[in-house]
């Protein structure tokens, strides 16, 4: 605008555009020579503005998605190494010595009947055609395939010896308080933090059920797959890159990699 006398200048930089907005505040009539002097000022100034801030070496700001914590401890954890294998051994010791008596329990009168050894298509042991029949049948009422198949496999091992039953249970929890405590590792970057939780969750009272008890295989598999699901998104989240114009990447196809699909 010809008749424009004072100006602002406002840059906001994304990834690969940099917008520029020149604004014209107060519009008082004014002689065209001096509006050419303006304009010819703020040319000079922009030209270098510009060579001051060296537009080529502006790289994209990467979003951090934990803001309590630095960039720094997400993306470049220390290696702690030989400290990370002992604390899983501790932690699977901790689930050994509180859960490991159930090996020397029996099968309880509730549910495990019906679900388990008195149920034709468990005790048929692992087989193929066992195995299609419970993906494509409701078994007593539920669909849960892949409990129904770790129960086929357990009886395929141990038979009736209700002890078997009860190890794949204590050995899957002893999985999932692990996988629990690698995950919350790489994704809050604490070490000592995600050792306690995970010790508390190993052996917490409210796990008793779960583990102890046979037909609750369901729940213990569940968690498994929770904590494989937060690794492998801790995983993806490592690897992406973010840029600082996305709000949201999870619906970025670009981005996507396997430990998302996992996940």
């Amino acid at each position: 605008r010809d008749d424009c006398n004072e100006f602002s200048l406002s840059l906001r930089f994304t990834p690969s555009i940099l917008y520029r907005t020149v604004s014209c505040h107060n519009w008082p009539a004014i002689n065209p020579s001096q509006s050419n002097a303006k304009l010819s000022s703020l040319k000079t100034h922009l030209t270098r503005t510009f060579k001051e801030t060296n537009l080529q070496t502006i790289k994209p700001v990467q979003k951090n998605i934990f803001p309590d914590h630095p960039e720094s401890e997400i993306n470049e954890q220390p290696n702690h190494g030989s400290l990370t294998v002992a604390v899983c051994i501790f932690l699977a010791a901790m689930v050994w010595a509180v859960f490991g008596q159930a090996l020397h329990f029996d099968f309880i009168n509730y549910d495990d009947p019906a679900y388990v050894y008195q149920n034709p298509a468990i005790t048929q042991g692992l087989s193929l055609s066992g195995i299609v029949w419970i993906f494509s049948h409701i078994n007593l009422g539920t669909w849960f395939p892949l409990t129904d198949v770790s129960h086929q496999l357990d009886w395929q091992l141990y038979g009736a010896n209700a002890g078997g039953h009860h190890l794949t249970n204590v050995l899957l929890h002893a999985a999932t308080v692990i996988l629990l405590f690698l995950a919350l590792r790489k994704l809050s970057g604490r070490f000592w933090t995600a050792a306690f939780v995970a010790a508390v969750f190993a052996i917490h009272p409210l796990r008793v059920e779960s583990v102890a008890w046979v037909v609750e295989r369901k729940d213990v598999l569940s968690g498994l797959f929770f904590m494989l699901t937060l690794w492998a998104w801790a995983r993806y989240v490592k690897k992406r890159k973010l840029e600082a114009d996305h709000d949201s990447f999870a619906f970025d196809p670009r981005g996507w990699t396997l430990d998302y699909y996992l996940a």
